[in-house]
């Protein structure tokens, strides 16, 4: 390199405003600080949809269990049918032991 190149190194010029520099560093600072909220609205957001989640999957067994009971209160519904009235009870012959 020779040593009249300008290019050899970076320099800033006096023509730059302050004032552009200065803008420059807050666009920047604003775009961390938008770039972090919006970091923690995802993790937020990720958080709800992984509770989501865990609820369908506690609905779905619910959903399982109510099944099972139903059944269970058919079959005890059923045995209730088939046992004699108490009408029935005192009306039939006593039977000897």
């Amino acid at each position: 390199m020779a040593a009249g190149d300008s290019s050899a190194h970076w320099t800033l010029d006096r023509r730059v405003p302050v004032a552009l520099i200065l803008s420059i560093v807050l666009q920047s600072a604003g775009l961390f600080m938008w770039v972090g909220a919006l970091t923690s609205r995802v993790s937020e957001l990720e958080t709800k949809a992984v509770r989501a989640i865990d609820a369908g999957d506690r609905v779905i067994s619910l959903e399982a269990e109510m099944r099972e009971v139903r059944r269970i209160l058919q079959r005890i519904e059923a045995k209730l049918e088939q046992r004699p009235t108490k009408e029935a009870l005192r009306s039939a012959p006593s039977r000897p032991f």
